[in-house]
C-alpha cells in the first residue's frame, strides 16, 4: 500500500498518522435499478470518506467515479496471483479446443443470456469441433433464466478459485460477453 501511495505523490505514511483509503473495486450503482434504495446507497458511497485516498485498478472505474461523483481515483497496477492463475506450458494442443465462459444470472451486467445465446449457436454449428463448458452458477439458476441450453455444453456449476484457475489453464478460448468490466482472471 505504501508503494501505491508513493506513486500517488503522497509520500510515505508516518506511523503516527495513518491515511484512510478506499479501494474502488467496481462501480456499484450499476448493480441496482436506478433510483432504488440500494442504488442510492451505492451512489452515495463514494462521498462517505472525505479526504480518503480512492484507488482502483482500471481507468474505466476511475472515469466512472470522477464523472459521476467528482472524486479523484488513483490507478494502481492490477494484481494477479500467478501462483494460482497461470498458463499451462505443457497444455496438449491436440484434440478439440476448449471454449469456456462464466455464466452468472445474478449479475446481469455479465451478459448471461447473451453468453448462452452465443454458446448455443456455437454448439449447434460446431459442437462436434469444439468442447464448451460454462461455470458460475448452479443449474437451478440456469433453469430460472428460461433459456434452453444445448446438451453439448458442460455445466460445471460454481467453482472456487482453484477450480476456476484449473479450468482456465486448460481453456483455449474464453468468451466474455459482459457489458463492462470483464472477468479479469482470464488475463494471464
Amino acid at each position: 500500500m505504501a508503494a501505491a501511495l508513493d506513486r500517488l505523490g503522497t509520500g510515505t505514511i508516518p506511523a503516527a498518522s495513518p491515511r484512510l483509503a478506499y479501494y474502488v473495486q467496481d462501480y456499484e450503482p450499476l448493480f441496482y435499478p436506478p433510483g432504488s434504495p440500494r442504488w442510492w446507497r451505492a451512489f452515495s458511497s463514494y462521498g462517505l470518506l472525505p479526504g480518503a485516498i480512492h484507488f482502483a485498478k482500471t481507468d474505466w472505474i476511475r472515469t466512472m467515479v470522477q464523472l459521476n461523483h467528482g472524486v479523484e481515483v488513483a490507478r494502481v497496477e492490477p494484481g494477479l496471483d500467478r501462483t494460482v492463475f497461470f498458463a499451462d506450458p505443457d497444455k496438449d494442443l491436440g484434440g478439440r479446443p476448449l471454449l469456456t465462459a462464466m455464466v452468472r444470472p445474478s449479475t446481469p451486467r455479465r451478459g448471461p443470456r447473451r453468453t448462452l445465446r452465443v454458446l448455443n449457436r456455437i454448439a449447434a454449428a460446431r459442437g462436434d469441433a469444439v468442447e464448451i463448458a460454462i461455470f458460475g452458477c448452479a443449474d437451478v439458476e440456469l433453469g430460472a433464466m428460461g433459456l434452453d441450453i444445448d446438451p453439448a455444453i458442460r455445466r460445471l456449476g460454481v467453482l472456487d478459485r482453484q477450480e476456476a484457475a484449473g479450468l482456465l489453464r486448460h481453456t483455449d478460448l474464453f468468451v466474455d460477453a459482459s457489458d463492462y468490466q470483464a472477468f479479469g482472471r482470464t488475463a494471464f
